[in-house]
């Protein structure tokens, strides 16, 4: 969690869940250190929970991280059409020294998925929300 872009409260509310099996997340280019050559990044999270009611909570931590004025301050959403309900948001990122986001936030499942990046242009961001989804049907149809 230390590695993700998270508000400490909603980090601590995430640890707290219950029903939490396994995670995985990948940054692909960026700099956690250099604001300017993070435009461009990709960053995916998945992580498996013991059941879909956990990972409904689990969601709901997350949205609240992207809603919530004090915290990124991105509206509400919009369904994606990504899994069983999922987002896409776009602003600047508070945790990132306002570096402007796609974040991508759904649920699939006992799955909860994140794609998110530092790009002017949120297609990029979508294709691979779009193809992570298809990965998750796959496994949990």
């Amino acid at each position: 969690m230390e590695q993700l872009p998270l508000f400490p409260d909603t980090a601590a509310d995430l640890l707290a869940a219950s029903g939490f099996v396994d995670g995985r997340w990948s940054r692909f280019a960026g700099s956690a250190e250099d604001f300017a050559a993070s435009r461009n990044f990709i960053l995916t999270w998945v992580v498996q929970y013991a059941s879909p009611s956990n990972a409904e909570d689990a969601f709901s931590i997350l949205l609240n991280e992207l809603e919530s004025d004090d915290h990124y301050g991105w509206g509400i959403r919009e369904d994606a059409g990504l899994g069983d309900e999922g987002t896409c948001l776009e602003g600047d990122n508070p945790q990132l020294g306002g570096l402007h986001e796609t974040i991508c936030l759904w649920r699939h499942g006992p799955l909860v998925l994140i794609a998110g990046g530092g790009s002017e242009n949120e297609t990029p961001i979508e294709g691979e929300a779009e193809a992570m989804d298809a990965r998750a049907e796959a496994l949990i149809p």
